[in-house]
């Protein structure tokens, strides 16, 4: 019985776990200086702008960041993106800064990684990557050794 009463009062009060992440596999840059996932759970279409959250992993941390994950704003309408919500990791994957920022509207290339991002959010997540999704904890560890097997042949 307590176990329902305080499921109640949490759901009346707004507090409720957050949904699990679906990470997916988007893409990786030609050079193999990062690798781009986004949670397919966190799309949310309003009109012609969708929003969802992109993590993007680098194979080190030589400007500080190992890893950032931020909201995005898409318009689908418009081949452009900003970011309103940035959250960087360190090498421990511990959180570095985060918070929310006025990102200026950047003019999205289709055949880029953010043109990737932008086709997968605007379709709502159902144009999917070839790969399966990645599960629902972050996927640093996959996207660092990715990159660093990927890189290889580049030494």
């Amino acid at each position: 019985m307590l176990k329902y009463f305080l499921a109640g009062t949490l759901l009346a009060f707004g507090v409720v776990p957050a949904a699990a992440a679906d990470w997916y596999f988007i893409d990786m840059s030609n050079r193999f200086t990062s690798i781009t996932f986004v949670d397919k759970d966190s799309i949310r279409a309003r009109g012609t702008v969708s929003e969802g959250t992109v993590y993007m992993v680098f194979p080190d941390s030589g400007d500080g960041a190992a890893a950032i994950e931020s909201r995005m704003e898409i318009d689908c309408a418009t081949p452009r993106s900003r970011i309103v919500h940035l959250r960087a990791f360190d090498e421990a994957e511990a959180v570095q800064f985060d918070d929310s920022v006025e990102g200026e509207w950047d003019v999205v290339r289709n055949e880029s990684q953010a043109g990737r991002v932008r086709e997968f959010i605007c379709s709502g997540g159902t144009n999917r990557p070839a790969e399966a999704s990645r599960g629902s904890a972050h996927p640093f560890a996959f996207g660092r050794q990715t990159l660093r097997e990927q890189g290889r042949g580049l030494q």
